[in-house]
């Protein structure tokens, strides 16, 4: 995979996280949805600042991505069970993102290795 499909995947997934939030967190009629609860505001934001950071082309974009992806394993740990398909979704897509945008800092790194 090129430089600039990876880059381009990570964006997308970064955007489904940010899209996520506006899904419910919890199963059932009441649920809150991610942008009403703090650590979705958080997830939010960082989903933003990391889509930003890709776009600028800056290498830190990976370190918003992996403190979303933190903050969604964290609030799908306090749930337990009971974890809605927005918060399910922005822990999948947060996560790939990192690893998406780690895997791109590597590979970035291999081709500019002397040989």
């Amino acid at each position: 995979m090129t430089a600039v499909r990876r880059l381009r995947v990570a964006e997308v997934l970064a955007a489904v996280t940010v899209l996520a939030m506006l899904l419910g967190w919890a199963d059932g009629p009441d649920a809150v949805r991610g942008v009403q609860d703090s650590e979705g505001q958080l997830v939010l934001l960082t989903g933003l600042g990391s889509v930003v950071l890709m776009r600028v082309g800056h290498r830190a974009a990976w370190i918003a991505a992996g403190f979303a992806a933190a903050v969604s394993w964290r609030a799908i740990a306090q749930l337990g069970g009971d974890a809605g398909w927005g918060l399910r979704i922005a822990v999948l897509t947060a996560t790939l993102t990192t690893v998406t945008l780690v895997w791109h800092m590597i590979a970035e790194v291999r081709e500019n290795a002397p040989e």
